[in-house]
């Protein structure tokens, strides 16, 4: 009997999604896998090239015929070792966005890709909570947005705020006055 209580305070740790949602999970990161795979794991040319041509064709709106072309060389400038985020930020510190147009479109599409997982159950929570204390004083449209700040919280709290103000701030100079 002691080691069933064990299995099913296991069971029950799983939460209410249990089997059904790691199906789905799995499903989810192959499928990722599938389509940005090349994006972390290092391979020859030509099975990068055979990637890219397989994800312009996913995405033709998105990545034009120069998106094969621009990868590669800029997969010679970074370390093998370097991670999908640490390869956007010297992107973005070396200036290339306007050099390399297609690979920033592919970077921001696999970084902000909303993974499904079961931390969908703890964010409904969350959430009812949030519309529970703020139902009386908030619009629908701002609890929205404060429940997904708190949803996100390992992300904003990451978040380097000064830089967004200052880019929001020079964007909105350069607004011209009619």
């Amino acid at each position: 009997a002691r080691g069933r209580a064990g299995g099913d305070t296991a069971q029950r740790r799983g939460g209410r999604c249990g089997g059904k949602c790691d199906g789905r999970r799995k499903d989810a990161y192959k499928n990722v896998e599938e389509k940005f795979g090349f994006l972390t794991k290092r391979k020859s040319i030509e099975q990068i090239r055979a990637a890219t041509e397989k994800l312009k064709k996913i995405y033709p709106q998105d990545l034009e015929e120069d998106f094969t072309a621009e990868f590669c060389q800029f997969m010679s400038m970074v370390k093998d070792e370097e991670s999908v985020m640490a390869m956007y930020k010297k992107f973005l510190e070396l200036g290339l966005r306007d050099a390399f147009p297609n690979l920033d479109i592919c970077l921001r599409m696999y970084l902000t890709l909303p993974i499904a997982n079961c931390s969908g159950e703890r964010s409904f929570s969350v959430l009812k909570r949030v519309k529970t204390h703020r139902r009386a004083t908030v619009t629908g449209k701002k609890l929205n947005a404060f429940a997904l700040l708190v949803i996100e919280n390992g992300f904003t709290t990451a978040l380097d705020f000064q830089d967004i103000i200052e880019d929001f701030t020079t964007s909105k100079l350069r607004r011209k006055h009619l």
